[in-house]
């Protein structure tokens, strides 16, 4: 019974360790202008981000558009 109990915690552990390092991750707030993001009327967060098309977001705040790269992180698109 021990080792089912162990063998469940691993699992776990390892699910939830997947889970915070999707490729969906985000950073936490905008490399411009470094707004972090806020609450909506209903007291909901709201990222700092909106999605695009494909691969791209822009800053609700700044407009700053960013792209990702190839390697996962976010790149400024200056068009």
């Amino acid at each position: 019974m021990a080792i089912l109990f162990f063998l469940g915690a691993a699992l776990l552990a390892w699910l939830i360790f997947r889970d915070m390092t999707g490729t969906d991750v985000m950073p936490l707030s905008c490399a411009s202008c470094h707004f972090g993001g806020d609450d909506d009327l209903g007291g909901s967060r709201r990222p700092w981000y909106v999605d695009e098309q494909g691969d791209h977001v822009h800053c609700r705040r700044c407009g700053a558009r960013f792209r990702e790269h190839p390697n996962g992180t976010l790149v400024e698109d200056r068009d």
